[in-house]
């Protein structure tokens, strides 16, 4: 009996090589890097960069132009490659054919289509057809095109390429960052698109980046990077309801439902798991079939293997480590006998718990708290050339010993922006509003300064709440070396964290305001994400309120915060906060200079060096792209302004998501109308970016938005969840109070559905799905499903009913495919449900037909009452032997040497699945048999494995033929099949053995997962008395075809002799190497000479080629004891990419 709170690990392995994964989204593509012109064999092309200090102006930007350490530019290709992202503003010129750049006469067949021809926001990028591009071509995917011409003050009329934060039509969007260097040689890198959370899919076409640590991918139906195709690579290859190209990337449509899974393989000597490996852990998998043929060192944590696995063969390492888990641990008990009934016959029997003992309340993910119960027996005979063992046994099982799986929480979604003391400053004067209010810079009002900190005798400083009573000393003026605000103060309960004070005394249309950073020294926030904004207000010891209005903005916005033109900075972190000299408000005319980014008593820096700049480009950007929404403390919808906090939601439609695409700033404006003075203390806190998981598909002209938010932040609150269902705090939440849930509006009639993807989970595991509802006004009939990649898993439908704005529970039993609420019957129908459903991941709520704008609240998707049963299995293990000869003809070996193996498998579902990590294989058998024929050494194989209602079979063989000692043949075929995949190795060569030479010439063919590797090697060695010579050419030719057939070895078996032979593929990834290795022998001295030549070539038309040559001479020579090595080498690499 022990208790084993070990954390689980898993290595894998493909033959010699060490697998290790990594998945990237597939919106995660460079923006700001990669640039495709509209033309290509151009002149006169310019490359110009927004540069606050240039000698260029288009509009009311300053550039420079771009030279070599900028960009890589082709005006035959029509490219331009920047060396780094880019967070600024760029444009291009060139003329072609007499023609500049945005010509009626230019640009032919340049975008992508425009799916729906209208050019407005729905508006989808279609790769399969192309437009013509000029100036004059009116809307495209909503962008109007003329506002991308920028007459520069030299007469250049150049071409937006760049925008921060907006979509450009000629930007490649196919190139990605790698955790790692791009392997050259293509057979130790893999790239499958996958579903999203698994991994089975296709071979995704890709070239090794245009710089270091990045891999670019094309369509593969077309090599050249204009090509719309392989602009956008994936458009064609995921649900066509899924956007991740252009202006409404992520914002409409469906979540896309692929992601990519780069494989590297790591040559290896040995297979190491680590030295934190508990003995007795180790399990191993191969090709999906449990082997106990292995030992295991904890000394040095390898593994032995007892057999030789093929180049093709998945080995997986599953273990436990010395590290506890975050998880509970497992109980394990468990006693064994073992009866001698003979000296070859032998008898055991056995029995074990393992049950995980979980700190948590929920699992999350599949197998992370299983228990079992396990009643085994069997017996084992072993004498002279046979051995046979057979076990069998009953296991009780339980996949989750929790009870629950949380499939959708509702609470990773939100992003909260902190209110802290270094990120504070006064807002900069705010573009969009001011042209609103027909005001300037120059009517800014007053923001007083306030420190909420209580000093001790050391001078440290603790923050204070908000309606703490301040000393009069710490409340500074506003005037020449005063401060401004706003200022930081604690809260109490009803704000989480701290909140920002805006204390203002504003004159007729006088404006005044704060910012809180979201970003420092970096590029702007994708914030496209976010469907709500939220956050917690309160005003105070105001007057003449009815007459002020407050706004908030946010997006892209105004970097110069006192509107003087100057980038005003601390010279250093310590220096006490940057110039703010904004117009005198007291007098209107002349200026009155502050500091911003001080200390909270002002003697010090904040140790950080203040800037304007947040986005660290340099520049002081002025506003774009901004959302400005207006509310009103007075406004219908909003209480009367007083002394308690209010809940402020903004819900944001498509268009107004998408201008977050580069956020760097929330700003808090207060704009007095009234003829007395309006002062007051505005207090804000508790600010939501709120996101979701759920991306929704509206009717035509309906808008829906949904947003993962506390409860208390909802449109109407009404009673908590956790008022109505007081158990969810004690499984899914700490306390009794708010949390998040998933909020639906829709404005209009009309169907709509949401996606959202989460862990696998095979549907049969649970008998009960949960979750709960909320609904504002009379529901309509609601579809949940959940499915897999095939569609496959359970949907059905449903009219909501009881109170209005309370939450109801419902649960849907999967065995009585029945629904309740409340523990009441409902009527349901069910739609679809295939109970063996695997995997199931995709999460979707779709009403029918909404009659009217509606409300409704969704949270804590979960599956409850796992499936649990009792299972058998049986399994054998067979070896039969027999050394030396068995058949002769007058003295000679015909036949001998024969050992036959069989072992064999039944179980049923979930086997002792406590026990192992090693996924059951209903049944299989898996034989052996190997022998000598005359001179030649014959090996075959034959594995069968039932899955589901199919069997797959897995032939291999390998013949090894000598001739006189001199002359040796070889072949070996393997190949494996599992359900959906194929893996197949043939390997052929022979080699001379002479006197004083020998040659070899190998070849061969892998294939697995769409990826064909072929290969020859040739070698050749000679010694002629003090000389000596050996050489060795290598060839690999890497593509993406499929000439494999899962289950199919009388196909596959001669398809693999013809590939010994290179196949014509378009553009295949080709290593080379060649290695001469000389030397020369006279008295105690050697003189060696190393030659080596390597070269790769990847990519599409435009081609990567690599190549390096090596030699090293060595005079290696003895001096009495001592032993001397002079050597010379010399490396040259050459790297030609394209133009």
């Amino acid at each position: 009996l022990r208790y084993d709170p070990a954390e689980g690990g898993k290595k894998s392995f493909i033959g010699g090589y060490e697998i290790s994964e990594d998945r990237i989204p597939l919106t995660d593509y460079i923006q700001g890097q990669y640039f495709i012109l509209p033309d290509d064999k151009v002149t006169n092309l310019k490359v110009y960069i927004e540069d606050p200090t240039g000698p260029y102006t288009g509009g009311s930007t300053k550039y420079r132009l771009a030279d070599e350490n900028d960009a890589v530019v082709s005006a035959e290709e029509g490219f331009v490659f920047f060396r780094t992202t880019q967070n600024r503003k760029i444009t291009v010129y060139y003329t072609k054919n007499g023609y500049t750049v945005g010509d009626v006469n230019l640009g032919a067949n340049t975008l992508a289509a425009d799916s729906d021809g209208l050019g407005n926001i729905t508006g989808e990028i279609d790769t399969t057809g192309t437009e013509d591009f000029n100036f004059s071509m009116g809307l495209y995917l909503g962008i109007d095109v003329s506002s991308l011409e920028i007459a520069m003050n030299n007469g250049d009329h150049t071409l937006l390429l760049f925008n921060p934060g907006e979509f450009s039509p000629f930007e490649l969007l196919s190139v990605y960052e790698t955790p790692y260097q791009i392997p050259e040689d293509s057979t130790l890198f893999k790239a499958l698109l996958v579903d999203k959370n698994l991994s089975a899919g296709d071979y995704a076409h890709y070239s090794t980046g245009f710089f270091n640590s990045t891999i670019q991918f094309y369509s593969g139906t077309g090599d050249s990077l204009r090509d719309p195709a392989n602009k956008y690579p994936f458009s064609g290859e995921i649900d066509p309801a899924a956007v991740i190209y252009g202006q409404d990337r992520e914002v409409t449509g469906t979540p896309p439902d692929k992601e990519l899974l780069l494989i590297k393989y790591d040559p290896v000597n040995s297979y190491t798991l680590g030295d934190n490996v508990l003995d007795g852990s180790v399990e191993l998998s191969v090709n999906g079939v449990k082997n106990s043929n292995f030992t295991f060192n904890p000394d040095s944590g390898t593994v032995e293997l007892g057999f030789t696995p093929a180049s093709s063969d998945r080995l997986d390492f599953y273990y436990r480590t010395k590290a506890s888990i975050n998880r509970g641990g497992d109980l394990v008990l468990g006693f064994g006998n073992t009866f001698y009934i003979s000296d070859a016959f032998t008898a055991e029997i056995g029995a074990g718990l393992r049950w995980n003992i979980f700190t948590g309340r929920y699992t999350e993910k599949v197998n992370d708290a299983p228990g079992s119960i396990l009643v085994s027996g069997g017996f084992n005979y072993k004498k002279e050339n046979i051995d046979f063992k057979i076990d069998g046994g009953l296991s009780f099982y339980n996949p989750d010993t929790t009870g629950i799986f949380r499939l959708a929480g509702m609470d990773t979604s939100s992003i909260p922006v902190p209110v802290t003391e270094t990120m504070l400053y006064p807002a900069a004067p705010p573009q969009s509003l001011l042209s609103l209010w027909s005001l300037t810079e120059n009517d800014r009002g007053i923001l007083t300064y306030t420190d909420y900190h209580s000093y001790n005798t050391l001078g440290d400083g603790t923050l204070m709440v908000y309606d703490w009573a301040v000393p009069a000393s710490q409340k500074y003026p506003y005037s020449n070396g005063g401060r401004t605000g706003p200022s930081i103060a604690g809260s109490k309960d009803e704000i989480k964290g701290n909140v920002a004070v805006l204390e203002y005394e504003l004159a007729q249309d006088k404006w005044t305001g704060g910012r809180i950073p979201l970003v420092f020294g970096e590029k702007g926030l994708d914030l496209s994400k976010t469907t709500s904004i939220s956050f917690k207000v309160k005003l105070t010891e105001a007057a003449d309120s009815a007459n002020t209005d407050f706004h908030i903005l946010t997006g892209k916005l105004n970097e110069d915060l006192d509107g003087d033109g100057t980038f005003d900075e601390e010279a250093a972190a310590f220096e006490p906060g940057f110039e703010f000299d904004p117009v005198n408000p007291l007098t209107g005319t002349g200026s009155i200079t502050m500091k911003v980014g001080s200390s909270p008593d002002g003697n010090f820096g904040n140790g950080r060096k203040d800037t304007e700049d947040l986005n660290g480009n340099g520049i002081l950007d002025s506003e774009e792209t901004g959302l400005a929404d207006n509310f009103l403390l007075d406004a219908p919808s909003l209480p009367k302004p007083d002394s308690s906090w209010q809940t402020v939601v903004i819900n944001l439609t498509p268009g107004e998501r998408e201008k977050l695409r580069c956020t760097t700033a929330f700003d808090i404006f207060i704009h007095h109308t009234g003829t007395g003075t309006g002062t007051g203390k505005l207090l804000i806190g508790d600010i939501n970016f709120n996101g979701t998981s759920f991306i929704v598909s509206p009717a035509a002209g309906q808008n829906v938005t949904v947003s993962e938010i506390n409860e208390t932040l909802t449109t109407q609150p009404g009673t908590k969840l956790t008022d109505n269902f007081p158990e969810i705090s004690n499984l899914f939440t700490d306390t009794l109070s708010p949390a998040n849930v998933a909020e639906f509006q829709w404005d209009s009639t009309g169907t709509w559905s949401a996606v959202s993807y989460t862990n696998p989970v095979n549907l049969s595991s649970y008998n009960k799905i949960i979750f709960y509802l909320k609904y504002l006004q009379t529901p309509d009939p609601v579809t949940l499903s959940l499915f897999n990649p095939d569609d496959q898993g359970i949907s059905f439908s449903f009219t909501p009913s009881g109170d209005l704005n309370k939450w109801h529970k419902y649960t849907f039993t999967l065995s009585s495919k029945t629904l309740s609420m409340d523990g009441s019957a409902l009527n349901s129908t069910v739609l679809n449900y295939n109970p063996a459903a695997q995997n199931v991941q995709r999460l979707i709520i779709e009403t029918a037909a909404a009659s009217a704008p509606g409300t409704l609240y969704l949270d804590e998707v979960h599956l409850e009452e796992p499936v649990y049963g009792i299972s058998g299995g049986a399994e054998s293990d067979f070896t039969y032997k027999y050394p030396g000869e068995l058949f002769s003809i007058n003295g000679t070996p015909v036949l001998g040497n024969i050992i036959f193996s069989n072992r064999s498998s039944i179980k049923g579902t979930s086997f002792a699945s406590g026990f192992t990590a090693v996924d059951n294989t209903p049944a299989y058998t898996a034989s052996s048999l190997s022998f000598s024929l005359l001179t030649a050494s014959v090996e075959s194989g034959l594995n069968l494995q039932k899955e589901e209602e199919k069997v797959y079979i897995s032939p291999s063989y390998s013949l090894s033929i000598p001739f006189l000692n001199r002359f040796t043949l070889s072949d070996r075929y393997s190949e494996i099949n599992t359900p959906g995949n194929v893996a197949v190795t043939r390997e052929s060569g022979g080699n001379v053995n002479l006197a004083h030479l020998s040659f070899s010439l190998e070849a061969g063919n892998s294939y697995s997962g769409d990826s064909l590797q072929q290969n020859w090697e040739t070698g050749f060695a000679g010694t002629f008395s003090n000389y000596g010579i050996h050489t060795s050419v290598k060839l690999n030719l890497a593509t993406g075809n499929p000439p494999y057939r899962v289950n199919n070895a009388g196909n596959n078996i001669p398809a693999s002799y013809r590939l010994l032979y290179p196949v014509t593929a378009e553009n295949p990834g080709r290593n080379l190497n060649a290695v001469i290795d000389q030397s020369y022998t006279q008295e105690s001295s050697v003189y060696r000479l190393n030659e080596e030549f390597s070269t790769s070539v990847d990519g599409t038309t435009e081609r990567v080629l690599s190549h390096s040559q090596k030699i090293v001479l060595e005079t290696p020579f003895s001096i009495n004891e001592w032993s001397v090595n002079p050597s010379y080498s010399r490396l040259l690499q050459i790297k030609t990419v394209p133009s």
